[in-house]
């Protein structure tokens, strides 16, 4: 999303920006599938070893950015706060659930709730960054924060249920539906 401002108003800009993380798709559904052997990837991008894993997590992942830059280009805070919910919430999730004491949350005993906390904050933290920063440039008009905290605890909600790596797909898609709800472009 830094690079989004580099590129022109051109509708081809945004097709060009969305090719992007389309590409390393692509690459880790060729590895992932067997069509092509990357073995350093495979170790650097999975928590198992297996190559099929690269199918779930980082395609999903990859795809939600591709939607995001596709759909949202510059001017949706949808689009923004699903990737920094996807990014900064769910990667804070990750460290405050190891982090901080490890009480596990009722409905899904492999999160935590420092895991849940954390998933907030950073959603919250790296969404204001990001729409101040588009909104500094006049790209978008930055929604107001209790709504935005609204869409760092529904991110939070998401990433702590029993989904896998499907919360890659499901916490933007939350998002996007939240976004819509509160009448976000």
């Amino acid at each position: 999303m830094l690079c989004w401002p580099m590129y022109s108003e051109s509708h081809w800009s945004s097709v060009l920006c969305s090719s992007v993380p389309a590409l390393a798709t692509l690459q880790f559904l060729a590895v992932g599938s067997g069509w092509i052997s990357d073995p350093k990837l495979v170790a650097t991008s999975s928590r198992t070893g297996l190559r099929q894993e690269l199918l779930t997590g980082p395609v999903l992942y990859g795809l939600a950015h591709v939607a995001a830059a596709a759909l949202g280009w510059r001017r949706s805070p949808t689009a923004v706060v699903a990737l920094c919910a996807l990014c900064g919430g769910d990667g804070a999730a990750e460290l405050g659930g190891h982090w901080l004491p490890r009480v596990a949350l009722p409905w899904n005993r492999q999160k935590t709730l420092g895991g849940s906390i954390s998933a907030a904050g950073g959603a919250f933290l790296l969404s204001s960054a990001m729409l101040s920063f588009f909104g500094g440039l006049g790209f978008l008009y930055p929604p107001s924060p209790k709504l935005l905290l609204g869409a760092a605890l529904a991110a939070a909600g998401v990433e702590s249920l029993p989904l896998g790596a499907w919360d890659n797909a499901a916490l933007p898609l939350a998002i996007w539906v939240y976004g819509v709800a509160a009448g976000w472009q």
